[in-house]
This record gives C-alpha cells, sequence and structure tokens, in this order.
C-alpha cells in the first residue's frame, strides 16, 4: 500500500510539476515582452491607454496615417487583438498628443493640441459610447503656443486639464477647469519662472491631494519636477525628481490600487536614442532607484502607464524598432 501510494505521489508531483511548467511559460509569454499595437508606414506617436469601467481597454494616438496629423483610437478586450484603428479628427491641420479618460458618467473625453486656428490650442472631444463622437470645442485662445494637455476628472467631478503654455513670455504650466466639460475657466497659471517648463501631468491621490509632475530645463538640462497641493491653490515647492547627467522628460504620475505612486518618463541616462524609466514611492516624497523599462537599441519616448481592474500595470510608448514610429505596449513584470 505504501509503494502504491509513493508511486501515485510521484506520478501526482510528475504532473504538478509539467502543469506548472506550462503555465510558467504561458505567462512568461506575456510578461516582459513588448507587443506593436500599430503598423504601417506612418507617423504613429503619443498614446494615451485607459480601461474603461467594462473593462475594455482604449488607446489613443495622433497619426499622420490621413495624410496629416489627426487623433486616432482603438480598443481591445484582452489587451491583445486590438480593432482596427478609426479616425476620430478629421481637419486638415495637425491635431497631436491626446489625452483620454472615461468620466463619472462613463462618458470618454479626448483633449489634444491642435493647429487649426493657425497656432496651437488645446481642443476636446466627448463621446457616450466610443465612436460617436460630438464636434471638437476649443479650450484654449491664445495666440501663443498651448500644448501638451493632460485631461483628468477629480473625485468633484471637475474636469481639468493641465497644459504648457509660451503665453507668458516662455514655457510654463498653466491649467483650466470645467463642471461640465463644456464650458472651461481661464487658464491659470502654475509655474512662473524663466526655465522652459513643459508635458505636464495630473493626477489626484485617494486622500484628496492633487499632484502635478513635468519636465523644465532649471539645471540647464531636462529634468523631472513635482509638486503638491490639498486645496488646489497652495502648491508646494517644486521638488527635483531626476538629477542624472542625461535629459529626462514626458513624465506621467498616477496612484495605484495600493496608493504607491508611479511616475514614468523618457532618459536617455542608458541610450542617447531614449529609454523608459519608471520609479515609485509609498508617500510621494520618498522615491526608489529608477528603474529602466524598456532595453531595445531604438527610440523609446512618450511612455503612459495605468493599472487595469487585474492590477496589472501595463505601459504604452512610442517606438522606431519596427523601423518607423509606432505605438507598442507592455506590462510590468
Amino acid at each position: 500500500m505504501k509503494k502504491q501510494l509513493a508511486i501515485i505521489g510521484i506520478i501526482v508531483l510528475f504532473i504538478c510539476v509539467g502543469l506548472s511548467g506550462c503555465m510558467e511559460e504561458q505567462k512568461g509569454d506575456l510578461e516582459g515582452v513588448s507587443f506593436q499595437l500599430t503598423t504601417g508606414p506612418f507617423r504613429d506617436e503619443d498614446p494615451f491607454l485607459i480601461e474603461d469601467s467594462n473593462g475594455v481597454y482604449w488607446c489613443v494616438w495622433c497619426s499622420n496615417r490621413s495624410g496629416n496629423g489627426d487623433i486616432w483610437y482603438s480598443n481591445s478586450l484582452n489587451m491583445e487583438s486590438w480593432s482596427e484603428p478609426a479616425q476620430l479628427t478629421t481637419n486638415l491641420f495637425d491635431d497631436w498628443y491626446p489625452s483620454l479618460i472615461q468620466d463619472s458618467n462613463n462618458e470618454y473625453w479626448v483633449a489634444w493640441m491642435s493647429w487649426r486656428k493657425n497656432n496651437y490650442d488645446i481642443w476636446c472631444s466627448n463621446s457616450k459610447d466610443g465612436t460617436n463622437w460630438s464636434e471638437p470645442i476649443q479650450i484654449t485662445r491664445n495666440s501663443s503656443t498651448d500644448w501638451a494637455p493632460h485631461l483628468i476628472q477629480d473625485s468633484s467631478d471637475i474636469y481639468w486639464i493641465v497644459f504648457s503654455s509660451e503665453r507668458s513670455g516662455n514655457k510654463d504650466i498653466w491649467y483650466v477647469t470645467s463642471a461640465d466639460g463644456k464650458n472651461w475657466s481661464n487658464p491659470i497659471q502654475f509655474t512662473t519662472d524663466i526655465s522652459e517648463d513643459d508635458c505636464p501631468s495630473l493626477v489626484q491621490d485617494s486622500k484628496g491631494t492633487y499632484w502635478i509632475v513635468w519636465h523644465s530645463n532649471k539645471q540647464g538640462k531636462s529634468d523631472i519636477y513635482y509638486s503638491n497641493s490639498t486645496d488646489k491653490i497652495t502648491w508646494s515647492t517644486p521638488t527635483l525628481l531626476t538629477d542624472q547627467k542625461s535629459t529626462n522628460m514626458f513624465p506621467l504620475i498616477i496612484q495605484d490600487s495600493d496608493d504607491k505612486y508611479w511616475i514614468i518618463w523618457t532618459s536617455d541616462r542608458s541610450d542617447i536614442q531614449g529609454d523608459i524609466w519608471y520609479c515609485t514611492s509609498e508617500n510621494g516624497h520618498i522615491w526608489s532607484t529608477p528603474t529602466r523599462f524598456t532595453t531595445a537599441t531604438s527610440k523609446d519616448y512618450t511612455p503612459k502607464i495605468i493599472e487595469d481592474s487585474l492590477g496589472i500595470m501595463w505601459i504604452t510608448w512610442v517606438s522606431d524598432r519596427s523601423g518607423n514610429l509606432d505605438i507598442w505596449y507592455s506590462k510590468i513584470k
């Protein structure tokens, strides 16, 4: 009897090891592997990824596949198979750098920068189903350049767009707010120094605190800075996040379901072409050592990061590893 049990045990152990090996192999095929979302001889840039309330993933980006810069989008149920890219904007002038959210009413909103008024301004559009989009409305109206918008909705259902503008004489960070997404406040200036402040990102954390990150050339090269506010009026003194002899640009900040903060950006510290890096923090003040995410000998830039409903951290970015600029994505191991 003991001999039979021993034999059965060996068989069970063999089966378990075999099954475990198969499961690990399937898992390994997904983790750490980079997937190409767009293909073709086009210039596809500035992706922005979300997961909606139904578990559908949506990615918007800008592309010249229509002959000029327009906003395009695609969706997926599993982050593997994607719908055929659909064109969101059809203007004859360039539309770039989209930012996407789904609001508390389950409507989709996209903000972007557009040249349709002979200089870059911020525009937006919304949709109830992600297919039929409203006529774009103009958010900013200034003869200077307004660009690189980032759109959020806070816990009070207020829409925010932070962006970079030259209306003060050099690039500074500005923002506008709206209660309905259609009627917007006058732009409010956030940074006021003489350095070039660019490409901001905004998040409201679980305690209601607002955090803004951006890149600035305060030190003679581009580095990542951040600031926070509990009342939307008084903001902390900007804090330097990166301090390397390298260029650091295009940051994005999020907070995950464990209340951990993530900042992701592009840096040339490891590769003159640029790679994707990130760091994390439990409190927003003490940050981990930066971690290199992409290691290909290609140009990788403008990353975005989300945590999905399964707790998986997904990153999208632009890369020329296929021979031209395309949208790529992967998940953090």
